[in-house]
């Protein structure tokens, strides 16, 4: 499992970046822990009693301060794609090994295991990245694919 640190990932931000985070106590795939929320659209979770990151998720990304920030949080782990970037990118990046469903409208979600490292979601919409879901903590892999994949097409 690759292990970032909150710490990791903020140090990146900017004092305005920083002051719109709001940290809450969160349940993510079932596990208690704390978020650090910038709005509905950019979760950095990890469970409470450690500074390690266990998930990030940023969907609906619909503004350039949003893109911005979904763009440093990705490179601060070195994510090799990003939101907007194409399908033809996460198929370069991550390869033909997924599963996939239909369950959000008009959105196609890839789900690979990346053995040793995490497990990935990336939403596509309209042949482009809309949204990422990286999770690194095993236990919740477990859980995620677990509930995932019962809803997979292929």
């Amino acid at each position: 499992m690759y292990k970032y640190t909150t710490a990791d990932i903020e140090s990146n931000f900017t004092d305005d970046i920083k002051r719109d985070i709001v940290t809450q106590n969160l349940s993510y795939a079932d596990i208690d822990g704390i978020a650090d929320l910038i709005g509905y659209n950019i979760t950095i979770f990890r469970r409470k009693t450690v500074s390690v990151v266990a998930a990030i998720s940023i969907m609906d990304i619909d503004n350039s301060y949003l893109l911005n920030i979904s763009d440093i949080v990705l490179k601060s782990i070195n994510f090799p794609i990003g939101i907007g970037d194409s399908f033809s990118d996460m198929i370069n990046a991550f390869g033909y090994n997924y599963k996939v469903d239909d369950v959000l409208i008009d959105t196609f979600r890839y789900m690979y295991t990346v053995i040793g490292k995490y497990w990935l979601s990336v939403s596509i919409s309209n042949d482009k990245v809309v949204g990422i879901e990286i999770i690194f903590d095993d236990e919740m892999i477990k859980d995620v694919i677990e509930v995932r994949y019962k809803y997979c097409k292929i």
